[in-house]
Order: C-alpha cells, then structure tokens, then sequence
C-alpha cells in the first residue's frame, strides 16, 4: 500500500475528544479508518445502516484507495514524502481487521499528534455521536418510527454497556447500567440530560481513560504536538508545506 512513501502522524486522545472531527476538517490529508470500516470503533461504534460493514477484502482495497489518494499527486521539487494522518486504533474495528502493514506502520509512526479537551467538551461529544445523531440513525433505518428507533437504541446501548461488563467489573458496570437506564427514563419523562452527562462522565474517567492512559505512557516520547481540536488542525494544516525532507 505505498506506506513507506508517507510520513504517518497519528492522532491520540482520549475518548470523547473528538479525533475524528479533526480527521473530518482536515480531509485531504487524512485516512478516516472507522469511517471506511463503517464503525466507530468501540463497543458503541456499531453504525444500524450498516449492521454487517463491508466485507474484510472490501475494506482493505478502500484502505488501499485511501492511501493512494494520500500519496496525491508526484511530490513537488523539495517534497519526497507526503504526510499523512492517521487515528489510532485497535487490530480491529467492530468486525475488520487493520491491515497488519498498516498496524504497523501506526505502531512505528513518524510522531503522534494529541488532542486534549476538558471532560464536560468529552461529555457533549459523546452526548452528539451516541445519543443524539445514533439514535437518529436508529429511527431513521426503522423508517421515521421515533418510538421503535428510541427503542431500539436504548437496548443497543444497554447491549454495548454490557459488553464491557467484564473489564468495567461487577460494582461499576451495575452502577453504570443503572443509571443508564435512569437517564433514557428521565430523558424521555422531562427532556432533562443530567443522568446521561453522569454515567458518560463515569465511563470515560473511570474506564477508557485507564486504557488511553497507558497506551499514551508507552508511546509518549514520541509526541511531536497537544492542544486543543482547534490547535491541533492549526498545527497540522501547516504539516505538507514544501519542505526539504
């Protein structure tokens, strides 16, 4: 797939941070793997219009595609490598498996870029990608029927909590379900979004941020770059400049 012709910087940050928003503003020179896998990424990530992805070979020639669209056009006088921006992620996304060149790539990258924002900018994502715009998805597969696809969503997220009950372990994942299901309750009695903000928060400190946080202290000499989204997409928008390489 021609990685060894690009610089590779991949993105770090913790859940809620809002890395693929920075892959969205900054298109032409980025390979959004979830978007090509059809899946965000996590126990959450599942996308109802399209429940089964692609196939395996499917997603590996869009990964192919999407790197020769990187490499863009031959490399102008003083530029012998193109860079490139990369999410990190696990060996897989829902059902697909990263290309292990690719996973490798990543894992020896040329640098990683981190994206930093307060928990209550985390919480309003999460609040965005998985209760909001994904149960508008679920309605919107179940043909505009509001009460089905509410249904529906509220079960998957119940689903997707309870797939992580073994490592949230028994006295968090019940405490987290429990108020999980309060917040669908209270939210559809009054409208009222505190208890999702509350059980969004937990999850976040008390669980993925345990697991970025180790990742990131394996890989944290390698940091080139950190700020906010807004800094982040400032910095990177001056990375393919004409630069003798």
């Amino acid at each position: 797939m021609f990685i060894h012709f690009l610089f590779f910087f991949v993105w770090f940050g913790r859940t809620g941070t809002g890395k693929t928003r920075v892959l969205d503003a900054l298109k032409s020179q980025s390979i959004d793997l979830e978007g090509l896998a059809d899946h965000r990424g996590s126990a959450f990530g599942y996308m109802p219009e399209n429940p089964f992805q692609s196939s395996q070979i499917d997603f590996e020639n869009s990964v192919s595609i999407a790197m020769l669209k990187a490499l863009g056009s031959p490399a102008e006088e003083g530029v012998n490598r193109r860079r490139v921006l990369v999410e990190d992620e696990s060996s897989r996304i829902g059902k697909l498996i990263v290309p292990s060149n690719l996973k490798n790539r990543m894992e020896n990258s040329d640098g990683i870029v981190v994206v930093k924002e307060s928990i209550e900018s985390r919480v309003d994502v999460i609040l965005e990608d998985y209760i909001f715009d994904l149960r508008k998805r679920f309605v919107a597969v179940n043909g505009g029927d509001q009460v089905v696809g509410s249904q529906l969503h509220r079960e998957f997220c119940l689903g997707a909590l309870g797939r992580c009950q073994k490592r949230l372990g028994g006295v968090l994942y019940e405490r987290l379900r429990e108020t999980m299901e309060s917040a669908f309750q209270e939210e559809q009695n009054s409208g009222d979004l505190t208890l999702h903000q509350v059980w969004i928060a937990s999850l976040l400190v008390d669980y993925y941020d345990k697991f970025y946080d180790y990742q990131l202290g394996q890989r944290e000499s390698k940091v080139l770059f950190s700020g906010k989204r807004e800094e982040v997409i400032e910095w990177a928008m001056t990375m393919n400049q004409p630069s003798a390489d």
